[in-house]
Order: C-alpha cells, then sequence, then structure tokens
C-alpha cells in the first residue's frame, strides 16, 4: 500500500505551486515568422472557406430515399402517357408529374408551402424562384442562375426536412409493422368523408406526416376531392394532380427497400439521449484528425499548432460546427438508422404485395421488379383521380369515388399495394432485421449483423466525403483521404467507436499544458448538453486526466469533481485509472469524503 503524504504537506504544495500555463500557451514563432504567424496560417489553410465547402456537401443527418432522378423516373412513368404529363401548381406555372413527385416531401414540407412560394414571382428567399432552383437544378441536374438567398433558403428547408424524415418511412416506430396499412395511415378518410357530407369545410392545410401511408392517404383523398369538383364544374384536373403526384412522394418512398422497416423514430429517441455528444464528437473528431495529420507532415507546422488551428477560439473546430450545424447535425441515432437503413437497401426486404412475395431493394437500385412494381402502384394512384373527375363530370353521386377507393378493407387508392414486411420469425436469418436496441453503443458495434450495416454506411458516407477532396486548399488534399475518408471506408465499426469515445486529444500540447484548457472546453459544452452523466468510463477517465495536468485552477477541480459524481456506475473506474491519491490531493476533502479511502483501494 503507497504512503500518503501528510495532508499538511499536501496542502502547501498546492498552495505553492505557479500557473505556468499563461506563459507557455503562446504558439512558438517559426524562424522568419512573427509570433502566430504560422497558427494564422494554418487556420486559413484547414479552416474558413475550404472546410465551409467541404461539410457543405456532406449532412450529417440525410438518410436517401429513391435518389431525385428515380423518382422523377417513376411519376413519369407512372403519368398514363406517351409523354410526361403536366400538372399546375399554381395558375400559369406547371411541372411535370415526376418533377412533382420528385420535390414534393424532400425540398418542400407540404403542397400549401411549395403552392406559396409558386404564387410568389420575383427572385430570392419566399419567391417561386426557390421551385425553379430545386426543379432545375437539384431534380433535372441542370446548371442554372439563382440568387444566393434563394439557393440558401431551399437548400436549408431541405436539411430541415430531412433532419426530422421520418414521414418517408413506413413503420418508423417500434411495433409499426404489426398495424395495419388503415391503422397506421390515421384518421384522413373519414376526415374527407366529413368534409364530403359539408359538416367539415376545410381540409387540413398543413397535414402531420407521422408515416409515409398516413401522407400519401392524404394527398390522394384530398385529390380525389379537388378532381371531382374539378369534373362537376367543367375544369381540368391538372391541379388535382398536382395533388396526386406531392402524395405519391410518400407512396414511391413506401417501396424502398431501406424504408419499410427502419424504425427511424424509434432509433433515435432510443439512442440520442444514450450518446447526446456524438455529434459535437463527430466535429471534433474530423476537424483534429485533419489538422495533426498536417502538422505532422509540413515541417513549419508543429502538431500542436495545428492542433490550436482546429481547436482555437477561431480555428477549424468552430467553422466545423457552424456548417454542420447548418446542415441539420449529425447524431448517434442518424448514424444507427442510417446503417440500417443503407443495409436493408442493399440487401433488400422481404415483403407480401397483394398475397404475393416480394424483395425490395433501395436508394439507387431502382430497377427491375421493384421498379415496375412502384410504376404501377403510382398509376394505380393516378387513374383513381382521373376516374374521381369523370364522375364528377358526368354528375355522377359521390359515393361512386368513395366506393371505388375503399372496395378492399378500408384502403384507398394504391393502399392496397403497400408493401407489408414479412416478419422476422418467417425469414431465415440472413433475411431477418438488424437488431438496434442495445443498452450501451459498445453493445450495439459489437453486435455482427450491426457492424455489416455499419461497413455498407462506412462505404457510401466516404464516397461522400472522398468527393469533396477537390474542395480543400491543394496542401491539405493528400491528408485528406487518410485522416478522414478512409477511416470511414476501412474501418467503419472502429471510427465510430472511436467517436463515441473522443474526447479533444492535444498529444501533449505545448509544454504538456494546453490539454486542460481543451478538456475544460469540452466538459463545459457538455454540461450546457446536460450530457456530462452520459460520458463514458473512456471520456470521463480522459479527461480527468487532462483536466489535472499542470496547474489546477478550481473550475478545473469542480469540472473533475462532477465527472466522478454525474454517474456513480463509472467512479471506481476513474478513480482506480487516475488514482485515489492523486485525486485526493488535487481535490481534497470533498473527494475523501465522498469516496472514502477503505472503498476505493
Amino acid at each position: 500500500m503507497p504512503v500518503h503524504a501528510p495532508a499538511a504537506d499536501r496542502d502547501a504544495r498546492r498552495r505553492r505551486r505557479a500557473d505556468p500555463r499563461r506563459a507557455a500557451s503562446a504558439p512558438v514563432a517559426q524562424p522568419g515568422q512573427a509570433p502566430g504567424q504560422a497558427l494564422l496560417g494554418l487556420q486559413r489553410l484547414v479552416g474558413n472557406r475550404a472546410v465551409r465547402r467541404l461539410l457543405a456537401s456532406t449532412p450529417g443527418a440525410t438518410l436517401q430515399r429513391f435518389d431525385t432522378g428515380e423518382h422523377l423516373r417513376i411519376g413519369d412513368r407512372g403519368a398514363p402517357r406517351d409523354q410526361a404529363q403536366m400538372v399546375t401548381l399554381v395558375p400559369g406555372y406547371q411541372l411535370t408529374y415526376g418533377e412533382m413527385i420528385a420535390m414534393a416531401g424532400d425540398f418542400f414540407g407540404s403542397l400549401v408551402q411549395m403552392r406559396e412560394l409558386a404564387r410568389v414571382e420575383g427572385t430570392g428567399a419566399g419567391t417561386r424562384e426557390e421551385v425553379e432552383y430545386v426543379r432545375v437544378v437539384k431534380v433535372r441536374g441542370r446548371a442554372g442562375q439563382f440568387s444566393e438567398a434563394a439557393r440558401r433558403a431551399a437548400d436549408r428547408r431541405y436539411y430541415d426536412l430531412a433532419r426530422e424524415n421520418r414521414s418517408h418511412f413506413v413503420n418508423p416506430e417500434a411495433g409499426d409493422q404489426s398495424r395495419s396499412t388503415a391503422d397506421r395511415a390515421g384518421g384522413a378518410h373519414q376526415e374527407l368523408r366529413l368534409r364530403w357530407n359539408g359538416i367539415s369545410l376545410q381540409f387540413v392545410r398543413e397535414p402531420a406526416v407521422p408515416r409515409a401511408g398516413a401522407g400519401y392517404r392524404h394527398y390522394h383523398l384530398e385529390a380525389l376531392f379537388e378532381a371531382y369538383v374539378a369534373g362537376f364544374e367543367g375544369r381540368g384536373m391538372d391541379e388535382a394532380l398536382a395533388t396526386e403526384a406531392f402524395g405519391c412522394h410518400y407512396l414511391t418512398d413506401a417501396f424502398s427497400g431501406g424504408h419499410l422497416r427502419t424504425a427511424r423514430a424509434s432509433i433515435g429517441e432510443h439512442w440520442n439521449p444514450k450518446v447526446p455528444m456524438f455529434g459535437a464528437n463527430v466535429k471534433g473528431f474530423i476537424a483534429q484528425a485533419l489538422a495533426l495529420r498536417i502538422g505532422d507532415a509540413e515541417t513549419w507546422i508543429s502538431r500542436e499548432m495545428a492542433y490550436q488551428g482546429a481547436f482555437g477560439r477561431a480555428g477549424t473546430l468552430e467553422q466545423v460546427s457552424a456548417m454542420l450545424d447548418e446542415k441539420g447535425g449529425f447524431t448517434f441515432g442518424d448514424v444507427v438508422s442510417g446503417a440500417i437503413h443503407d443495409d436493408d437497401s442493399a440487401r433488400g426486404v422481404v415483403v407480401e404485395i397483394e398475397g404475393r412475395r416480394e424483395t425490395l431493394l433501395g436508394d439507387d437500385r431502382l430497377g427491375g421488379r421493384t421498379e415496375e412494381l412502384v410504376v404501377d402502384a403510382v398509376n394505380l394512384s393516378h387513374n383513381d383521380v382521373a376516374r374521381a373527375w369523370a364522375v364528377g363530370q358526368r354528375r355522377g353521386g359521390l359515393e361512386e369515388v368513395l366506393g371505388d377507393g375503399t372496395a378492399i378493407a378500408g384502403l384507398v387508392g394504391a393502399e392496397r399495394m403497400l408493401p407489408r414486411v414479412v416478419p422476422d420469425g418467417e425469414l431465415p436469418a440472413a433475411q431477418q432485421s438488424v437488431r438496434w436496441d442495445f443498452p450501451t453503443a459498445d453493445a450495439l458495434l459489437d453486435h455482427g449483423p450491426f457492424q455489416r450495416a455499419l461497413a455498407e454506411f462506412g462505404r457510401r458516407k466516404a464516397a461522400e466525403l472522398a468527393a469533396t477532396e477537390s474542395a480543400l486548399p491543394e496542401v491539405a488534399r493528400p491528408h485528406f483521404a487518410p485522416a478522414v475518408v478512409e477511416p470511414f471506408r476501412d474501418a467503419p465499426t472502429d471510427t465510430v467507436r472511436r467517436i463515441v469515445h473522443w474526447t479533444p486529444n492535444t498529444g501533449g500540447g505545448f509544454l504538456g499544458h494546453n490539454q486542460d484548457d481543451n478538456a475544460l472546453d469540452y466538459y463545459h459544452q457538455a454540461r450546457a448538453a446536460d450530457a456530462v452523466g452520459s460520458l463514458t468510463a473512456e471520456q470521463r477517465i480522459r479527461l480527468t486526466r487532462d483536466l489535472l495536468d499542470g496547474y489546477t485552477a478550481q473550475d478545473e477541480e469542480d469540472a473533475v469533481f462532477d465527472l466522478l459524481t454525474a454517474n456513480p456506475a463509472h467512479a471506481a473506474a476513474v478513480i482506480a485509472a487516475v488514482g485515489w491519491d492523486r485525486l485526493e490531493d488535487e481535490l481534497g476533502g470533498r473527494f475523501s469524503r465522498r469516496f472514502p479511502e477503505a472503498g476505493h483501494r
């Protein structure tokens, strides 16, 4: 057993300490450089516009559906004409049926929102230019001259919608697969009956869309009503078809393999409170990995200066944070649901459609049987609207429209074709869903099927990152792939695990006195996010060691004590790793009273 110094000696030693940090923390100038010049050069090298361009094209929260071009093709094939059918968004402004399907949901949250923008002619945010920018650039992939304000407004809305995209998933909540199609779709059908009977004068303008089936049902029923009235009044059905096409975006998503059994909402609810610092860790991991690699390779920049360029108060970390926040952030729930989504899209999901078993793929794998099924569903739904219009033209009764749409078990339109996921109990192991509801992130990352899913996710994420390399300064490009791209591609499980457990690491810093400042900054960020209790034991140990490095100020002592007490289950591991003597020496009586020596030796 170690011999402990008397308490009086320890107190005297604590009082005699000087604070060397202020003198040691200034960057050391290289020959021919003024103090701070190298640091400023690094910040210019790694940060600013290059990092903004880099991260602008790698939004973390976005889960891909059928891509925009696939939605376009589905829609234009689903309209039963040789050429793409035009629909009227607002008087004087038309889109093709496929364009409408591709733009809905992903780029505009509701048809009302889309129409309100289209009504305002001119340029800038809040005008028709936003709609045109999405149609020309995002859907058609063509070049065009659009104002910065319109582009930024449209892009920001896209990322906002991607962050809250449960409406594109058929079963976003655990247990949804056991519910019927009509149950999951909600009460829109009854609501429309009331409206047609004159009891309810207004249909819901901004529908709450909890899942893909509910979004489709709402817009399809609204389109039936609009088509019937248009036919009755002798007008064309192109405005009703705009409503129908908007809803068909959700219909097409219901045939994408990755959107059938990914419990998007429940996954986020389970994991985001468990790993709340993941988004901050992603930012720090990327900024630190790139900056430290440049510092190792470039003789005119020390690793410490590289780190300071990444984590100084005007450095790369702040640039990374600002851009990722603008794009919606990146949560651990996004990683888990994204991995499961990508895995199901690649392997395919076994479903039943009208009594037949099919395997549906997702994302950029549209084609073959999957494409034929979803085109048939869009065509069936389109024809329902055309029939409603024809009934109105000949002054038929409303019951003819609803009767046709509800002939099978209360379903409407193409709901009779919506896939039913075959339960895991009826499938061989290779076709079953990936379990995600583990108690800890490490337990999930140790799970073989999830590691397979994460490998697919990592390949896709690495490809997104690699495509941005050209946006970096020339001196940084050789370091980007090994520092950022390759870890996601070649070792995704290890990379995600490192991010989960990440804390700032200077490798020693200037004269060994930098890590305590960075650790304290990270602690304050975790405290502001109410995440101190959720930190891993590994994070807690490293932060404690770094906070105690060099002179320990009062705020650092307070942070260490909070780290020890915020999660009692980790306290023993931290004390064992750091040492009871060291902690008592730094924290004094409040530590020894809370953690008596006899119980922690």
